[in-house]
């Protein structure tokens, strides 16, 4: 019966549902923080944001203030202007989609797999830092899972080429092309991570594979790094994000780079153990030149990081993600996926660390969205009761799956009063406050 539900597209179709309606709810449950009371704001003119036509001078100022992401912020800006329930709905689609299409790419051709479709979920769930940042917060769902989800389309014909001989068809070049230049300027790990990528399967499908209709892709590389120059040559881009290759700054990156690579341990072995068995086999080239070529785009998307100012672990998404699809492609030739008896004691671990981490996150974020409903029932009383000036307390997160592990709430310390006024000005209080009983050092390591 487990093996009918597992092989059956009911199955899949329940398991994409029950998904999405999870994420829908996490989503629900995750309220504006941080910098979307700042985005909610022109930073032209630090007015609410109620049309499309003010997003486009918002974003140029935020070119020569912030960063250089006008594609992401922009996007971002957008969905301030509408429902929220309308950003929660999109973004769960969103997360389903990508975890869809990754596995889509490994197991297409081949008998439905739910099992396998639910292992890219739990490898995310599991491995990915701060996936309430990157995945579950407005701003920052916006700019990285939503970064992966278009880059995953722009990789599409690259592997599909490569993998399954599939040729782009001649009407799709030019969206492709457009496609490519939002690519390159969205996001910088995934723009480096993913061209790089789509460089490396384009190299092996035309001087390997000896396949010259996929020159029809090479335009579209050259329209992801225009679109990459267009983000990096921001004012605020150069002055905000590059490195200034100080000794102590490239120690600081480079460690964080290499604790990424560990918390990838066990994912990495498997890769080599696929590896190592395809190689012996001489079987399936196109999948082990795939995998490989995948794999060093998510090394050079955590490496690229190192020549950063500072190297935040939702940075990390990129390097996860397509780790991750680097392990499903080896994994994906496998027809019936038969677990072995030591591959079914870990996947018994592999699985109950998943649903542990489930309960103890999807706690985590109830307990938060508790907190903040209860500090603005305290702002609506204050208004009532005509205070200009109040203090709340802070939310403590207690893990990854909290999008305030990570973020500052309210700014606490005087010497930095950020994001305190926009949230005051969004409630309608002239002053916040901050406060918190958890110790200066343990909420320093909570908010970085």
């Amino acid at each position: 019966m487990i093996h009918t539900y597992r092989t059956s597209r009911k199955g899949l179709i329940f398991a994409l549902v029950l998904l999405f309606l999870f994420m829908l709810v996490l989503n629900t449950m995750t309220p504006m923080l941080a910098d979307d009371f700042q985005y909610y704001y022109g930073f032209h003119d630090l007015k609410p944001i109620d049309s499309i036509e003010s997003i486009i001078p918002s974003m140029i100022a935020h070119g020569k203030q912030i960063n250089g992401r006008y594609f992401a912020h922009g996007l971002v800006q957008l969905f301030l202007m509408l429902p929220p329930l309308l950003f929660d709905i999109v973004n769960a689609a969103v997360f389903v989609a990508t975890i869809y299409l990754a596995y889509h790419v490994c197991n297409k051709g081949k008998k439905t797999d739910t099992l396998f479709f639910l292992s890219f979920f739990g490898a995310y769930w599991l491995f990915q830092w701060n996936f309430g940042q990157t995945t579950l917060w407005l701003d920052g769902s916006v700019n990285y899972l939503f970064a992966l989800f278009f880059s995953l389309i722009f990789i599409l014909p690259y592997l599909y080429s490569v993998l399954y001989q599939k040729n782009i068809h001649p009407l799709l070049i030019l969206p492709h092309m457009l496609l490519s230049v939002w690519v390159g300027g969205y996001l910088e790990m995934t723009a480096v991570g993913f061209v790089g990528t789509a460089c490396l399967l384009l190299g092996a499908d035309l001087f390997y594979f000896k396949n010259r209709r996929s020159l029809l892709l090479l335009p579209s590389i050259l329209c992801a790094l225009f679109g990459f120059g267009i983000m990096a040559l921001a004012p605020a881009q150069i002055a905000n994000k590059l490195s200034d290759f100080s000794i102590l700054n490239l120690l600081s990156t480079l460690g964080m780079a290499l604790l990424v690579f560990a918390s990838l341990i066990p994912l990495i072995i498997l890769f080599i153990a696929l590896l190592i068995k395809h190689l012996k086999e001489n079987t399936h080239k196109r999948r082990i030149l795939s995998a490989i070529a995948v794999a060093l785009g998510a090394i050079a998307s955590n490496l690229v990081l190192v020549f950063a100012k500072y190297y935040s672990l939702r940075c990390s998404i990129c390097c996860v993600f397509l780790t991750t699809l680097a392990v499903g492609i080896l994994w994906g030739t496998e027809e019936h996926r038969l677990p072995t008896k030591r591959l079914r004691l870990w996947l018994k671990i592999f699985s109950a660390a998943l649903l542990l981490a489930i309960v103890v996150g999807t706690v985590d974020i109830g307990m938060t969205l508790y907190k903040v409903q209860e500090n603005e029932q305290i702002i609506a009383e204050a208004l009532d009761n005509g205070e200009s000036e109040i203090t709340l307390e802070c939310p403590v997160p207690i893990t990854k799956y909290n999008a305030l592990m990570g973020l500052r709430y309210l700014s606490i310390d005087d010497t930095d009063p950020w994001p305190n006024p926009f949230l005051a000005r969004y409630y309608g209080i002239e002053q916040l406050h901050g406060s918190s009983s958890v110790p200066k050092s343990v909420r320093w390591l909570l908010t970085h």
